[in-house]
């Protein structure tokens, strides 16, 4: 029994930090905004894949490592981050424009920082790493239904 779970927790580190950089991408400069961009292209090809990738962003909370705060290679709070901000597009019917949209703002959103949204990364643990693109996919969030609902319907 003993050996078995050793064996799995070495196993599920393996995975940790494909996971944590979204495949990859949180290695290559910009990854956070090709992440966002990725999980925009998967949310065009179907809007059922923000179920897999909410689910990549919760395992990714739990996985994140504490320290350094926010490692610029875990790229699965900018998952969370654009599956909030891609709510408007899928529940008001959007086209492409509302994805757009959804994606500039929130990457705007999230590199900029405004208040209250900087605060929010001052947390010392995983929370901190996703806390503010949390916030920062809200934000973005209800610019992106002001916008679909004023102007791209």
């Amino acid at each position: 029994m003993c050996c078995a779970l050793h064996a799995s927790l070495k196993d599920a580190r393996l995975f940790k930090k494909p996971l944590l950089s979204f495949f990859g991408l949180g290695f290559v400069r910009g990854g956070g905004t090709l992440t966002s961009a990725a999980v925009c292209l998967l949310f065009c090809l179907s809007p059922w894949t923000l179920i897999p990738l909410a689910a990549i962003a919760l395992a990714g909370l739990f996985l994140c490592p504490t320290k350094p705060h926010d490692p610029r290679w875990v790229t699965t709070d900018e998952v969370a981050g654009q599956c909030i901000a891609l709510l408007p597009p899928l529940l008001l019917g959007s086209d492409f424009w509302g994805v757009f949209a959804a994606f500039v703002l929130f990457r705007l959103f999230d590199v900029a920082k405004p208040p209250p949204i900087r605060a929010f990364q001052r947390f010392a643990n995983p929370w901190g790493v996703y806390a503010d693109d949390i916030v920062a996919g809200g934000f973005a969030a209800a610019v992106t239904c002001a916008l679909i609902l004023l102007l791209l319907r």
